[in-house]
Parts: structure tokens; sequence; C-alpha cells
């Protein structure tokens, strides 16, 4: 019995820290500097080792429901979510998120991300794209 309830709390504590997302306003994450924040929706990225890094920046967070991540390799077959993130669960401190996509395509593939709104209101807003550059690895 005992063997049995190790096991699930083991498995919980697992489950939770691959699920974890990491917020810009926690002590033990750096704040990232973004180029422009004029934007409704300010999205960068940067691949590092064995995953890519997303930063999102909004003074609207608080009205988003989700924001999906979207992601189109070379082929441009479409865009599809890659990472969704449920905003309206999330405890937010600031006015940014910062999330990774665990399983990028590899950094030989031109890869582009976008960021898709859905408001709580029900209203989708899809943002330009933004390009990963072959290679680039931080």
């Amino acid at each position: 019995m005992k063997k049995s309830i190790y096991t699930v709390a083991f498995i919980a504590a697992i489950f939770t820290a691959l699920s974890t997302n990491i917020y810009a306003a926690t002590p033990a994450s750096e704040k990232h500097e973004f180029k422009s924040t004029e934007r409704e929706v300010n999205f960068e990225i940067e691949r590092k080792a064995g995953e890519v890094t997303l930063y999102i920046q909004s003074a609207f967070l608080n009205t988003y429901d989700q924001i999906i991540i979207e992601r189109m390799g070379e082929v441009k077959a479409g865009y599809s979510a890659c990472k969704t993130l449920d905003v309206a669960k999330m405890k937010i401190d600031g006015d940014y998120i910062v999330s990774a996509d665990r399983y990028p395509l590899p950094a030989q593939t031109a890869v582009s991300y976008r960021v898709r709104t859905i408001a709580k209101d029900g209203t989708n807003k899809t943002f330009p794209p933004v390009a990963l550059t072959i290679g680039e690895i931080k």
C-alpha cells in the first residue's frame, strides 16, 4: 500500500514538473528584454539546446482565455498547434509569459512560429509569424 502511494506521488510530481510553465516574474527566471513593446502581442523565440523558448508579452493577458502557439516547417503545409497556454487558469505576475516548445523541429529546418489568441469573449486573433533562423542555437 505504501509503495503504491509513493508511486502515485512520484508520478504526480513528474507530471507537474513537465507541465509547468516558467513565468518571467518568478525570482528564479531571468527577465527577457523585448526588441519592441509596441504591439498588442509581442512574440520572440530563441532556440536553446533541445528546445525553443517562447517569449510572449502583452498588456492584455488578463483578457485572453487561451494563447495557442503554432508552427510551420519548410514543407509549407500550414501551421499546426504545438503549444496551448490556458491563460485563464495561469497565475501570471507581470505582462509576459515564458514557455517552451520541448519537441521542436530540427535545427536544420526553417521554422516559423505564430501566436493565436482566444479572448474570453470568444474573439480569435492571429498575429504575424516569427521566423527561427536555420541552425541558430543559443
